[in-house]
C-alpha cells in the first residue's frame, strides 16, 4: 500500500511555515507566491484557510463553537491526518478555547 507516501512532500507544515503564515493573517495579505508546503491537498493553502478562519471569527464577533469550525474545516481541507493536523495548530495559533463557555476565541492580536 503506497498510501503513507502520498503526504510526504506537499502536506508537511513546518513551525517556520506556521510563523510566516500567522504573519500574514496579521498584516491581512496572502503572500505574493506560495511554496508546496503550504497547500493542503484539495488545494486550499494553509495561508488563505487562516484567513478565512480569522474572518470567519471577525464576521462572528470573535467567537465560534467548535461546530462551526469543524464545518468550516470541513469545506477547506481534506481528510488525512496531516491536514487536519495542520489545521488543529493554525487554529490554536490565532483562538483560545474557552471550556467554561466551549467557545474560540480570537486572539487580540488578530484583529485588525
Amino acid at each position: 500500500n503506497n498510501n503513507n507516501n502520498n503526504n510526504s512532500q506537499g502536506d508537511q507544515f513546518s513551525s517556520s511555515n506556521l510563523l510566516e503564515t500567522l504573519k500574514s493573517i496579521k498584516k491581512n495579505s496572502l503572500p505574493v507566491s506560495s511554496s508546496s508546503n503550504d497547500t493542503i491537498s484539495n488545494g486550499n493553502s494553509y495561508t488563505k484557510i487562516a484567513m478565512d478562519l480569522k474572518t470567519l471569527f471577525i464576521e462572528r464577533g470573535g467567537a465560534l463553537r467548535t461546530k462551526e469550525i469543524t464545518q468550516f474545516a470541513n469545506t477547506k481541507i481534506s481528510y488525512d491526518e496531516q491536514s487536519q493536523l495542520t489545521f488543529k495548530k493554525l487554529l490554536r495559533a490565532i483562538a483560545l478555547f474557552a471550556k467554561g463557555s466551549k467557545m474560540w476565541f480570537l486572539k487580540e492580536e488578530f484583529y485588525e
